[in-house]
């Protein structure tokens, strides 16, 4: 989905302004919403994940 929304130029910059230098997988934001959703996850409140929609 990356180069659809985003520009060659873009998709190789675009991982530097993000703290682990890549993109994220749409495996790895389901995973995120699955655990957050679980019964695993009862301890967190209050927290913060951005998703920049045009990573995925």
């Amino acid at each position: 989905m990356v180069t659809k929304a985003l520009s060659e130029k873009a998709i190789e910059e675009r991982p530097q302004q993000v703290p682990i230098k890549r993109l994220g997988q749409s495996q790895e934001v389901a995973n995120l919403a699955l655990f957050l959703a679980s019964d695993e996850a009862s301890y967190i409140t209050g927290a913060h994940h951005e998703l920049m929609e045009d990573c995925l």
